[in-house]
């Protein structure tokens, strides 16, 4: 059955909460704003990072659209891990952010090219975390070190094509397409992933990211600032 968030909310009020509701208790040094900036992202770096790329000292980690929302997370909290972040970047602002996030070495690149010089940098990326889509396709395949694994996480430039299982054999390289909400599936997890979370907040582990902020009624002009690629960090919408 669908979770229905006024009924959720409803409950709250009235501190008597259905099964199927997830709420996170947050931290007193945490504010609304910032907690809905980096709850979902954070949770989404902690699976990438912790559960499908196992990233630890040395994994050679490519990030897509290394200055958004869940770049900037990523990048810092593997560099702490002791990854070499390499990560793509439509701008030299945007390079600017990541690399005060912990991205080492940053591509800037409109065209989606960018394998070359993830050969030349590392001799190939062991993960890439991939929001970009079907124009990175190719480049991914190529960017890949021997048994390297594709995340993708995303189709900012269009819906991936069906990727044939022949696409990854010349490297044995592995791929997967996860969704967020399987990795919460119940609410231990979701507390477990969020404290998390805080924790690496509260360490200096991860940052918190910088926020645009826009009211309900602007929601059309922040989709569109969103399919621009001129954001930075997280978008947040405002009653």
């Amino acid at each position: 059955m669908p979770i229905d968030p006024d009924q959720c909310l409803h409950e709250l009020q009235q501190d008597v909460l259905d099964a199927d509701c997830r709420v996170v208790r947050l931290p007193a040094a945490v504010e609304d704003e910032l907690a809905a900036a980096l709850l979902l992202k954070g949770i989404t770096a902690d699976y990438l990072l912790r559960d499908l790329g196992r990233v630890q000292r040395g994994t050679r980690l490519l990030v897509h659209a290394a200055a958004g929302g869940v770049g900037l997370l990523v990048c810092s909290w593997a560099r702490r891990l002791g990854a070499v972040v390499l990560g793509t970047l439509s701008s030299e602002e945007k390079a600017r952010v990541a690399r005060e996030h912990g991205c080492e070495h940053v591509i800037v690149t409109r065209d989606y090219r960018f394998a070359d010089a993830v050969q030349r940098a590392c001799s190939g990326a062991d993960v890439v975390i991939d929001g970009l889509g079907d124009a990175a396709r190719d480049e991914n395949l190529a960017a890949l070190a021997r048994r390297g694994h594709w995340i993708s996480l995303g189709q900012a430039s269009g819906p991936l094509a069906p990727l044939p299982a022949d696409a990854l054999l010349a490297k044995s390289l592995s791929f997967s397409r996860p969704v967020v909400f399987d990795y919460v599936a119940t609410n231990e997890q979701l507390a477990e992933r969020a404290q998390r979370v805080w924790d690496a907040l509260a360490d200096g582990t991860i940052k918190a990211p910088p926020i645009e902020r826009y009211s309900l009624n602007a929601a059309a002009e922040a989709h569109a600032r969103l399919e621009s690629r001129a954001t930075i960090g997280a978008l947040v919408l405002l009653p």
